[in-house]
This record gives structure tokens, sequence and C-alpha cells, in this order.
């Protein structure tokens, strides 16, 4: 579980634990992978995370909403995909449901909250409000099928999340998945975490 800024307590799912002061090797792995569009490398971590959290044997559908991106204009018919697009979109092919590009925002640039705290990634994030194309009545629809699941590559403080939980209506049902958590490692060595996608 993951508490929000806002006090929100959330499910989230990660394939990596990241702390940028204390694992170096996976530090420069996980930058190296954000700056390459390198869907293979999405597609192996896809079905990682999908065996890791046995999605699988669940038996669930899940509905994908993937983070919005910084490069998108809502009044422009051109849209660049994000790491986070292609992360659901990878996972979208290993268990049932949909991916939704739904999630928007109405300012042009989306707020850098690189470096802020808690409080000031929550206020950059209300002052560029994101919301839904989706109606209410969707949105129930959507949930009545499966879990919603915000998608992500890096998650920090959950106030991303935060704002995706309240854009499609704070439903019942309601994960965060992503490549890294970046709040503390794992008990295992990075060693091993990393030996663990060394064929790829």
């Amino acid at each position: 579980m993951i508490r929000t800024p806002s006090g929100y307590k959330i499910r989230i799912r990660s394939l990596l634990d990241w702390n940028p002061n204390e694992s170096d090797l996976l530090s420069c792995f996980i930058r190296n992978l954000k700056g390459k569009d390198n869907k293979k490398d999405w597609s192996y971590f896809a079905r990682q995370f999908v065996n890791q959290h046995n999605l699988l044997e669940l038996k669930k559908s899940y509905e994908l909403f993937p983070c919005w991106s910084r490069f998108y204009n809502i009044n422009s018919a051109v849209k660049i995909r994000c790491h986070a697009s292609l992360f659901a979109s990878e996972l979208h092919k290993n268990i049932p449901g949909n991916v939704h590009d739904s999630l928007v925002k109405k300012a042009d640039q989306a707020p850098q909250t690189k470096r802020l705290g808690r409080q000031a990634r929550l206020k950059q994030s209300k002052d560029h409000e994101i919301f839904s194309m989706y109606s209410n009545a969707k949105i129930q629809f959507l949930e009545s099928q499966g879990c919603l699941v915000f998608v992500d590559d890096i998650v920090t403080t959950g106030s991303t999340a935060e704002v995706a939980f309240k854009a499609l209506g704070c439903p019942n049902h309601f994960e965060v998945w992503c490549l890294a958590y970046r709040t503390h490692l794992r008990s295992r060595p990075i060693f091993d975490t990393l030996q663990t996608f060394g064929d790829l």
C-alpha cells in the first residue's frame, strides 16, 4: 500500500523498489531505460511484472490508464507515446482487459516535479488539472468490468497517482502499477535484482 500526500491508501504493485541514494547500479539501469524508446525492454518487463504478481492466477480483468505524457496537448491530434503508455500496452498483451488513454491535462505543459517534496508535487499537479475524457457513467461501467489501474514508469511520492485516482472518481477498485517504486530497497541485494534481467 502507498499513502498519498492527502492520506489516501492505494495498493501499489511494482517490479523493482528503488532508492537512488543507495543503489547506484539500479539508478543507472533505470535512467538508461527511461532514456530510450525500447519496446523490447518494456515487453520483457511487462511479462516479468505479470509473473511476479501472479496476475493471471487472480482471474481478474484490468482496465489500464497510463500516466499522461508531458508531450501531450489536448488541442492537438498528435500524441507522443510515453514510457507509461508503452508499459501499459505491453502489460495489456499479457492480461485480460483494456488500455484507455483518457487521462489528460488541461495545461499544455505538465508540471516539472523532479526534486520536489510531497506537498509541492501535489500542488503542482492540482495547478495543472488532470481529468478523464470519460463520463462518470463510463468509468463506473469500466469498474464493474474489472479493477481500474493507473500505470506509470516510476512512482515516488504518490501525488501523481492520487491525482489520477481523483480524476477517475475515487473508484473502490483501484491500483497503481509501475516499473519502479522509488521509496525503499528490497531486502535482497541489488546485484541479485539486476542479475534477474541479465538476458536483456
